[in-house]
């Protein structure tokens, strides 16, 4: 999991996952409160083999 975005605070324009930040990836035996999770805290779910992959080439297609 990485954190996409903390209240207000920027939102990226990719509306797949945020690509900076990849300190915001998360300790997966971590707790939302560990964390610093507040309300409006967005949170990634995602396969980290396809993340690597996926930012390496950031082709977006709109087929």
């Amino acid at each position: 999991m990485k954190l996409y975005t903390v209240a207000h605070g920027h939102k990226t324009t990719n509306l797949i996952i945020n690509l900076d930040h990849d300190e915001w990836i998360l300790d997966p035996t971590a707790i939302l409160k560990d964390i610093g999770a507040e309300n409006e805290t967005e949170i990634s779910f995602f396969n980290r083999e396809a993340y690597e992959s996926f930012k390496a080439n950031p082709e977006i297609k709109w087929d």
